[in-house]
């Protein structure tokens, strides 16, 4: 029905104007027919989206029920965010005037990203250009922003942005106080700072954190046809659940334990390899509070209640906390439910690469 020009699609006239849940705007009520741009030229190529039935319906409701304008999906590198937004605007594309994926990777200035929104949201000859918000208004557009966190600074608490980033923050509240619309999301390790101060069930800003597959990890195995069934879900639990690092694992019990995955657990401590530089570079954007507080984490062997430090612990109890909120929202950390309330763990090959520094 519709045909592919200078890297951007269009509809014919017989595109509908997509349906919308709860609006939070009104558009022009006299435009009745509008064509379609989607630009998902930096979108990456990925084969393979493993079971994430729930998490995408939960996006699914939250952007074309809820009308919420900021979405961010967290979660450790290789968990799957790239994968499941690709399937999320795969499946309700239709709903949308404008579809623009961008990657953060090299540093995207914040006036490039405007400019570049405004040009492909609303192309116009006028010589004043509409703003943002109104192009956001007039038509429907989805915008996904991949790696945000290349926005964050190194060595600093999470969501905390580069000198030449820091104007991001003003950016979120604009597009989640404003009334359109449209939906920006966003992917990234980390949680940008002020997400957490927008984010609640009547709020503007929603965040869904990615973790382990579960059983469905077993259909990694089971394409690369490892042994020892009843073993793998104690192989999936040691690696998080993580398809990537499930992925990386896999290929050294074929390469070097025939397949077995008995011969490789029977070896005790996780196995890191190759995924030890994708672990460095999680660790290395740590603040020092981060990297005492997950240092700590990774010596006790159980969960750990932090109302219950030791008398001789280097951080006062303010410094943990702030340590473990930001760990957090980097998903290093996981919270577990003890017997007084949540207590926190390192994930075992988190701890194993902790261990090893």
């Amino acid at each position: 029905d519709g045909f592919i020009t200078n890297k951007f699609s269009w509809c014919n006239e017989n595109c509908p104007y997509p349906k919308a849940g709860k609006k939070r705007s009104t558009a022009n009520p006299d435009k009745v027919k509008t064509e379609k741009r989607h630009d998902l030229t930096e979108a990456p190529k990925i084969d393979r989206l493993y079971n994430r039935i729930r998490e995408l319906n939960t996006l699914k409701q939250w952007i074309l029920e809820d009308n919420i304008p900021i979405i961010t999906v967290i979660g450790l590198s290789g968990i799957g965010k790239t994968a499941i937004a690709l399937e999320l605007v795969a499946q309700i594309k239709d709903n949308f005037d404008r579809i623009l994926w961008r990657n953060c990777t090299n540093g995207l200035a914040l006036k490039t990203l405007k400019t570049n929104l405004i040009q492909f949201l609303s192309p116009s000859s006028q010589t004043k250009p509409p703003s943002l918000t109104n192009c956001l208004r007039t038509h429907r557009s989805l915008i996904v922003l991949d790696d945000f966190q290349e926005l964050f600074t190194n060595g600093q608490l999470a969501g905390t942005y580069l000198p030449e980033s820091k104007d991001y923050g003003k950016f979120l509240k604009q597009i989640a106080t404003t009334p359109h619309n449209s939906c920006l999301l966003l992917l990234s390790w980390e949680k940008p700072l002020e997400i957490a101060t927008l984010e609640g069930k009547k709020n503007p800003c929603r965040t869904l954190q990615l973790n382990s597959l579960g059983e469905s990890a077993k259909d990694i195995l089971r394409e690369r046809e490892l042994t020892d069934e009843d073993r793998w879900l104690e192989l999936i639990e040691l690696y998080s659940g993580n398809p990537l690092w499930l992925t990386i694992v896999a290929n050294t019990i074929e390469e070097l334990f025939e397949g077995s995955v008995a011969e490789f657990l029977a070896r005790g401590s996780p196995f890191l390899g190759d995924l030890e530089a994708i672990l460095h570079e999680h660790y290395r954007r740590l603040s020092e509070l981060e990297k005492l507080a997950i240092c700590w984490l990774a010596k006790v062997e159980n969960a750990v209640d932090i109302s219950e430090l030791p008398a001789d612990f280097i951080l006062s109890e303010s410094e943990l906390l702030k340590a473990v909120q930001s760990l957090l929202k980097r998903c290093l950390i996981e919270k577990v439910k003890g017997q007084k309330g949540r207590k926190f763990v390192l994930s075992p090959a988190v701890k194993e690469y902790v261990k090893n520094l």
